[in-house]
């Protein structure tokens, strides 16, 4: 995270010459828990989405509970696909039920949270998912 965070991240922007009003991190899969847990692990970002996240992983639930997302975070958006909880193995096919408690302990934690049940299992139609995500994190209005 000290790479991203300390050193990559700042070094775009050094580059590119601007800070941005906002920062947003995305992932699929695993990269969606490693997005999601970011929002509690660093101040950098504004916003997640987790797309088809990995939210099953063991303990995460318990970590996220036990934690508070950073003031910063201002929206999460979350997504799974709606075939997704049908997965041979019981740990994958609790994806759906973790999703949807994640969302609840964002809510609860004060994070506004926008989840969308898409069509089709984990390996569909991944770049427009992803699409939608980021979209609905670019969206985003402040009060």
């Amino acid at each position: 995270m000290e790479a991203l965070t300390g050193q990559l991240i700042p070094g775009i922007e050094m580059k590119l010459g601007f800070t941005p009003r906002l920062r947003a991190i995305a992932g699929y899969s695993l990269a969606g828990l490693f997005a999601l847990w970011s929002i509690y692990t660093a101040d950098m970002f504004d916003q997640a989405a987790s797309i088809s996240g990995s939210l099953w992983f063991d303990g995460f639930l318990d970590y996220m509970n036990a934690s508070v997302p950073h003031s910063s975070v201002r929206q999460v958006y979350l997504s799974l696909g709606d075939q997704e909880k049908k997965a041979r193995t019981p740990k994958l096919a609790a994806v759906e039920d973790c999703t949807r408690q994640a969302a609840e302990l964002l809510q609860t934690q004060g994070v506004p949270v926008k989840f969308e049940l898409n069509r089709g299992g984990h390996f569909h139609e991944v770049p427009e998912r992803i699409a939608r995500g980021i979209n609905a994190l670019t969206d985003y209005k402040e009060n």
